[in-house]
Formats: C-alpha cells, sequence, structure tokens
C-alpha cells in the first residue's frame, strides 16, 4: 500500500513538472487557459487511472488473502489427518509388539508355579491332576505300557511321556 503512495506522490511531482515545463517554454503567443487547462485534464486522467489502479491492486489482495486462508486451512485439514494415521499406525504397531509379547509370556505362565504348591501336591496325591491327558499316561503306565508305546497312542513326544510320569512320581514305580 505504500508503494502505491509513493507512485502516486511521483506521479503527482512529474505531472506538476510537466505543467510547469509547459508554462517555462511556451511562448508569448501561446495562450495560457489552453495550456494549463490540457495539463490539469491530462493529470486528472492520470490521477483517475491510478486510483482505478489502486482500487483494482487493493480487490487483487483481499482475493489474494481469501486464497491464502483457504490454502492454509486445507493444509491444516491434510496435516490432521496425516497426524490422526500417524498415531493410528503408532497404536497398530504398540498392539502388535503387546500381542508378540503376550505370545512369548503364555508358555511362561503356564509354566509358573501355583498360588499354592502345598495345595497343588495335595490335591495331585489324591488323584487329579491339572490335565486329563496326565491321567491317562499315569493309568497307561501302570497298565504296564512303555514310554514309546504311551507316546505313540496319545500322539505325544517321548520326552513329554517321560516328564509326566517323573513329576507324576510314576517313573519310579
Amino acid at each position: 500500500m505504500d508503494f502505491f503512495v509513493v507512485v502516486l506522490i511521483a506521479m503527482m511531482i512529474v505531472g506538476a513538472i510537466f505543467v510547469l515545463h509547459g508554462a517555462l517554454s511556451r511562448g508569448p503567443d501561446e495562450e495560457e487557459t489552453v495550456t494549463y487547462g490540457d495539463g490539469f485534464t491530462q493529470f486528472e486522467k492520470r490521477l483517475t487511472d491510478l486510483e482505478t489502479t489502486m482500487t483494482e491492486a487493493d480487490e487483487a489482495a483481499v482475493v489474494l488473502d481469501d486464497m491464502t486462508k483457504n490454502a492454509f486451512k486445507e493444509f491444516d485439514e491434510k496435516y490432521q489427518t496425516l497426524l490422526f494415521l500417524y498415531n493410528m499406525i503408532d497404536d497398530k504397531q504398540k498392539a502388535m509388539a503387546q500381542r508378540e509379547i503376550n505370545a512369548a509370556v503364555a508358555p511362561m505362565q503356564q509354566l509358573r508355579p501355583t498360588a499354592d504348591p502345598l495345595a497343588e501336591l495335595v490335591t495331585r496325591r489324591k488323584g487329579a491332576s491339572i490335565n486329563p491327558k496326565y491321567d491317562i499316561v499315569l493309568q497307561m503306565q501302570a497298565e504296564g505300557k512303555t514310554h514309546d508305546e504311551i507316546a505313540k497312542e496319545l500322539n505325544m513326544g517321548k520326552g513329554q511321556v517321560a516328564l509326566i510320569l517323573n513329576l507324576g512320581g510314576a517313573a519310579d514305580e
């Protein structure tokens, strides 16, 4: 806006110089009113043109300001969407990591001793076991079957059968 004011003042000075130059360079036979009238008419026309240009520039500035505001609004909306997606991805990664940890910890939790080991021992001695398959293994052992036969019939590993028999106290019998 300051630029346009400076241009306006400069045009007024240039117009005044032209008017003065025309008055000084005029010969004695020329009529004063015609020269001054023409100079003022040209000056008024230039002033009107300058005002029109300034009005158009102001309107263009308003349009540009609106476009800039809209562009920033769209940019902010896109940024918020992108931020939301990044947070969602981060949440999914954390959930997947937690599932992996849970999957790794679950077998270890099964091996963890119960809250009351003495009660567990008493319950086992009474004939009840944690897994019904354990009872079957112990029963087959009592029937005189070998570890290999028990493993094959129950579709278990030989080491698993031996472990069950060792934990159940039947391996010594």
